[in-house]
């Protein structure tokens, strides 16, 4: 008669299983498109969680290499896993060709850059005063201030002093605003129609350094039931990336997008609006939730250009009293100085 198998072996063959279902997992985010909206809006949440199918799959390798030969032909399920996530996320830490360029040295010593911040307040977050000294503390020349309802709008008002451009953009379906503050110029959408007319967006035009620059700050809804909003989501990315490529010139997007770069929304957002990710080749920056440990969290927030910028810097900053960390970004010109590749970034 055979004796209960070890704790070792359970552990090995509960991760042999444990494999071939990140497998099934891994493969199903790849196949959002199946015109059932609520199969589609589960694979593509799936999709926001490549780092964790990434760490569990290697987990999964680790476990089943406890057992002997016989179950270690099972590792194969779990390597496939490891292997396809990989593709997705390793890229992004600069850990494989075709990272973004960064800047090593601005191209005039002492020259600033192009500082902008957004970040995501929580409409139920009291801390309204801490906010205003974290934003006074950063001092970057563009804010992008989402989920604020008139209650925030009131409490930041002090902030004008600093911020003569202060563009208010309620939402009057869930109460989910925006606010857009700027040092520099505005000089088109500061006010009234912006063209665009879609919810929990705005854009704005302002002037750098002698040249017009296009800012869309954006807060699409979640992916979630009801569909008509999910459907309004995916209208909304691709009317974005029209409005981008349209503007014809040196143009930002920012803000709390609700899904991560391995979304195939995100990827058409970025091939059909000409745009490249602020945190491309530098790490990951996951931003949401804040009260989870890092590898817990997912990146949902962004500050996306066009080809005429280059990342100079990009931090992630606590905000007080949010669920969302914040993200600062120092961009410059692209044409502008020497170039030079960084990377082995952040994996954070």
């Amino acid at each position: 008669m055979r004796g209960e198998p070890s704790r070792t072996t359970a552990l090995a063959r509960l991760s042999a299983i444990a494999g071939v279902v990140l497998l099934m997992m891994t493969v199903a985010a790849h196949f959002a498109i199946t015109g059932i909206d609520l199969l589609d809006i589960c694979l593509d949440v799936l999709s926001f969680y490549r780092t964790q199918l990434l760490i569990l799959s290697v987990l999964s390798i680790a476990g089943v290499c406890l057992e002997s030969k016989r179950l270690r032909r099972r590792i194969i399920f779990p390597a496939i896993a490891a292997a396809i996530n990989a593709v997705e996320v390793l890229p992004w830490c600069g850990l494989t060709a075709g990272s973004q360029t960064l800047r090593a040295d601005p191209a005039v010593p002492g020259k600033p850059g192009l500082v902008l911040c957004v970040a995501n307040v929580l409409r139920e977050n009291p801390e309204k005063a801490a906010f205003i000294r974290f934003v006074r503390e950063i001092s970057p020349d563009v804010l992008v201030v989402l989920e604020v309802n008139p209650e925030w709008i009131e409490g930041l008002q002090p902030l004008r002093a600093q911020y003569p451009g202060f563009i208010e953009q309620p939402d009057a379906l869930t109460d989910y605003g925006l606010l857009i503050l700027s040092r520099l110029p505005i000089i088109a959408g500061g006010t009234g129609d912006d063209g665009l007319n879609l919810p929990r967006c705005r854009r704005i035009a302002f002037r750098w350094e002698g040249r017009d620059v296009t800012l869309v700050a954006a807060h699409p809804f979640p992916p979630g039931d009801p569909a008509r909003l999910w459907r309004l989501r995916n209208r909304s990315i691709h009317e974005i990336a029209a409005a981008v490529r349209s503007a014809g010139g040196p143009a930002l997007v920012m803000g709390d997008l609700n899904m991560t770069m391995f979304s195939r929304h995100y990827k058409s957002l970025i091939s059909e609006g000409g745009l490249a990710n602020a945190r491309e080749g530098i790490g990951l920056f996951h931003t949401f939730p804040s009260f989870l440990p890092n590898f817990m969290r997912i990146p949902l927030d962004h500050v996306l250009h066009s080809a005429h910028f280059v990342t100079r810097r990009l931090e992630k900053k606590s905000i007080p009293g949010s669920d969302h960390l914040g993200l600062v970004a120092e961009l410059d010109w692209m044409e502008s100085g020497a170039i030079s590749r960084k990377g082995g970034g952040e994996y954070d």
